[in-house]
């Protein structure tokens, strides 16, 4: 709210007045913290922020957030910190969403559409085990936690495609309190780190939607979900290497594979390249005639089939 913000404004520059000059202000919140921090503070450069990753304490990576106003010395500073932590760091613009959350949050959501055209939650999490994945988008939004992952498509809304496709299984899981992990029950039914399928949420998911999937078998189903979920999550990071999101595209490989992406496949726009980017990207062409414009390939990735 706007009282809010004014409150934490107004404790910034205290806290400026109290510290020293080489001190470094730093923000825990995923994303875009900074570009109301910074005109408050009488040093911007020395704001930074800090993105820890779901399942937070397991994830190795951490994102460092920067805007243009921050200073290289603020950002080398917490990537000292971060490695004092054991862990690896990626730089990424804070402005445009940062990294990691916009990927995965693309795969999301069209989870939730292959939801409602009648897929089963678990086929959805074995197409992404067999392609590599550490884990599918479902265990990801259970280990995130439902409410967080609607805070931040919210969130994103501005940055990305990713939308709440159908937001009927997410306020349905929402009234009943299927929260994901933080509640024992989401997508699955959790006991410490062990999981097993969520039958009361199958069973509404087959009563509340008709299948709409096209008579096929079951390895093919299973290739077409992998398609749309990597194919989203890969325009996605190339999106965001178009936009200088990372400093690298080695950098955006490399903080995916931490965050669970398939390593083996070396990341997304390193699995993009090794497909051939002409084959991806017809491959994008023919998914956007089948299911809509957002799986139109970005213009970053379409460069690079003529180059």
């Amino acid at each position: 709210t706007h009282g809010a913000i004014e409150a934490e404004q107004r404790l910034l520059r205290e806290l400026e007045a109290q510290i020293p000059d080489e001190a470094v202000i730093t923000c825990v919140r995923p994303w875009r913290a900074l570009a109301g921090w910074q005109p408050t503070l009488r040093r911007p450069e020395r704001a930074v922020g800090m993105h820890f990753p779901a399942p937070v304490g397991r994830t190795p990576l951490v994102e460092v957030l920067a805007t243009p106003a921050t200073g290289d010395q603020a950002v080398r500073c917490v990537r000292g910190f971060v490695a004092m932590l054991g862990k690896v760091s990626v730089v990424v613009q804070e402005t445009t969403g940062g990294l990691v959350l916009r990927v995965l949050c693309a795969g999301c959501d069209e989870a939730f559409r292959l939801l409602f055209e009648g897929q089963p939650p678990e086929r959805l999490e074995q197409s992404m085990q067999l392609f590599g994945m550490v884990y599918g988008p479902l265990q990801f939004m259970d280990l995130l936690g439902l409410d967080e992952f609607v805070l931040t498509v919210n969130r994103l809304a501005s940055a990305s495609d990713s939308t709440l496709a159908d937001d009927t299984v997410v306020q349905h899981m929402l009234l009943q309190h299927w929260l994901g992990v933080k509640t024992g029950i989401g997508f699955f039914r959790w006991t410490g780190n062990a999981h097993k399928p969520n039958r009361a949420l199958a069973n509404w998911l087959l009563r509340s939607f008709a299948p709409k999937v096209a008579p096929m078998s079951a390895a093919e189903q299973k290739k077409s979900v992998q398609e749309r979920l990597v194919g989203r999550m890969v325009n996605e990071a190339f999106r965001c290497r178009e936009e200088g999101v990372a400093q690298s595209p080695d950098d955006i490989d490399l903080a995916l594979m931490l965050c669970g992406w398939a390593p083996h496949r070396g990341g997304p726009c390193r699995h993009a390249e090794q497909t051939g980017y002409a084959a991806f990207v017809g491959m994008l062409e023919r998914l956007a005639q089948q299911n809509g414009e957002r799986f139109r390939p970005c213009a970053g990735l379409r460069r690079l089939t003529n180059s």
